[in-house]
């Protein structure tokens, strides 16, 4: 039996890459289209019960909101939400800009960073943690990656492991333990 994912999108309606994301996730993880179930987050974030209805979330990009400015509108209520889902431990996978989410929702910091704006192929390097990480572990030491930012995270949140970095951002990655 396939997994029940929830894919969080703050994306509108007419953003092209809205139904890519969504077909991306579900062609990547190999799930028959009725299993992975998109949540808008221009309407607010789900409940918690919501989440906890399916076997994992995640969480894509945003080509129009940011973490540093907040302007995704339930922003902070989709912080909560996302540090409440680590707190009771349910599967999350958070890409881009739910990355950023999840550093500010647990404590560290992102910020707008127009002049190392990362767009287009870069390398992207496993530290330490990164080479040992279960899912990054099959990856090569250095790899080219699609990227899409003007926000970074400037610190991450304590206790989490550094698991991969570019030349313009020290921290692309982390597990929650």
């Amino acid at each position: 039996m396939h997994p029940t994912l929830l894919l969080l999108q703050a994306r509108y309606p007419d953003d092209p890459a809205k139904k890519e994301e969504l077909d991306s996730f579900t062609g990547k993880l190999r799930l028959p289209p009725e299993r992975v179930r998109s949540h808008d987050l221009l309407e607010g974030p789900p409940s918690l019960e919501q989440v906890l209805n399916h076997d994992a979330v995640m969480m894509g990009g945003s080509g129009d909101f940011y973490v540093s400015t907040g302007n995704l509108p339930g922003f902070d209520e989709l912080l909560d939400l996302l540090k409440t889902v680590t707190e009771v431990g349910h599967p999350m996978f958070a890409s881009c800009f739910g990355f950023q989410c999840l550093v500010e929702a647990l404590g560290g910091e992102v910020i707008h960073e127009p002049k190392n704006t990362e767009v287009g192929t870069y390398q992207i390097n496993l530290t330490d943690a990164g080479r040992e990480d279960p899912l990054l572990s099959s990856l090569p030491d250095s790899f080219p990656a699609q990227l899409g930012r003007k926000d970074r995270a400037n610190r991450l949140p304590e206790d989490v492991p550094n698991l991969a970095f570019s030349d313009a951002s020290p921290d692309q990655a982390f597990r929650i333990p």
